[in-house]
């Protein structure tokens, strides 16, 4: 599981411009009047009916919550969300110490509304990785 989520990060990392990144568990603290997401992966459930016992099939998703400050428009985020339907299109491998992670389908999007100073919407991005023993 851990290459799927390194996987995923690393895709994130490359697509610019770069933002301010929350990850789970880890310290954050946003700064006012600058964007940033919040990336969760997960895990949904394993599956190995049709896999011999060398491996098992992980599907998940990886939700992306964006969080802009309000005040602006719509454009900014708007434009943000487009980069990641375009960068995890259905049928995208990212791999990562030799696990191939697939995308599975186009990510969907939620527009969440204001929260506090931020308008925020949500991506999710489903996968299914072959993972052996």
């Amino acid at each position: 599981m851990l290459e799927i989520k390194q996987a995923v990060e690393i895709k994130l990392n490359s697509i610019l411009p770069v933002i301010e990144t929350s990850y789970e568990n880890s310290p954050f603290v946003p700064k006012t009047g600058t964007p940033y997401q919040e990336v969760t992966f997960l895990p949904a459930y394993n599956d190995n009916a049709f896999i011999d016992n060398s491996g098992y099939l992980s599907y998940g998703l990886v939700q992306i919550l964006l969080k802009y400050p309000t005040g602006s428009g719509s454009n900014a985020i708007l434009s943000r969300v487009k980069l990641y339907l375009d960068n995890f299109k259905s049928g995208t491998i990212l791999t990562k110490d030799g696990i191939e992670t697939n995308i599975q389908g186009t990510p969907t999007v939620k527009n969440l509304g204001v929260v506090g100073d931020r308008i925020c919407y949500a991506i999710s991005i489903n996968y299914k990785a072959h993972i052996e023993n």
